[in-house]
C-alpha cells in the first residue's frame, strides 16, 4: 500500500520557471489537471496525472484505473502511482507528450517523500471529482493522508 502526505498549501513553491511554473528541480514533478480546451481528451476522467515541463511541451504520466484496482480508488493514489511510474522510467502506455496548454499545475509531487502539494484545491477537487475531505480518506474509511493547511499571509 502506497501512503501519501497530502500538503494543501496556497504559497507556490520557490524556483519555478516562468512557463505557468512548471518546473522546480528533480526530486518534484507537477500535478496536472487537464486545461480549458481538454485537449487531453485521451486521458480518462479522474486520472491522476502528473509530469515535467520541457519548452512548449509537457511530458506527462497518468493513472485512471480503468480495471478497477481497490489501491487506486482515490485521486491521489492515482497521483502517487503516476510520479511512481515516471521516477522508476516504468513502461507503460500511460504517458504522453502534449502541448503546454493542454494542462494545468494545481501542485507538486515530491518523489522522495511521498508528499503532494496541492495549490489549486478547486481545480484539482473538480477534476478528481472529490472533495477536500474524500482526497484525505481513502475510500475504505481509513485515513491515509494528513491534510496540512498552510496559508499565506494576506497583506
Amino acid at each position: 500500500m502506497c501512503r501519501v502526505l497530502l500538503v494543501v498549501t496556497m504559497e507556490t513553491m520557490a524556483q519555478t520557471d516562468a512557463n505557468n511554473g512548471r518546473e522546480l528541480h528533480e526530486g518534484y514533478v507537477a500535478i496536472y489537471v487537464p486545461g480549458e480546451d481538454r485537449g487531453i481528451s485521451f486521458i480518462a476522467e479522474r486520472s491522476g496525472i502528473v509530469g515535467r515541463a520541457r519548452g512548449m511541451w509537457v511530458d506527462v504520466w497518468y493513472e485512471g484505473n480503468l480495471y478497477g484496482a481497490v489501491n487506486l480508488e482515490g485521486w491521489i493514489e492515482k497521483v502517487a502511482c503516476a510520479a511512481g511510474r515516471l521516477q522508476d522510467g516504468y513502461p507503460t502506455r500511460a504517458r504522453a507528450a502534449v502541448p503546454a496548454e493542454w494542462v494545468r499545475r494545481v501542485g507538486w509531487y515530491d518523489l522522495q517523500t511521498g508528499v503532494a502539494h496541492l495549490e489549486d484545491v478547486d481545480g484539482a477537487a473538480e477534476w478528481s471529482g472529490e472533495s477536500l475531505q474524500a482526497i484525505e480518506r481513502s475510500r475504505s474509511g481509513e485515513m491515509r493522508h494528513s491534510i496540512l493547511a498552510r496559508f499565506a499571509a494576506i497583506g
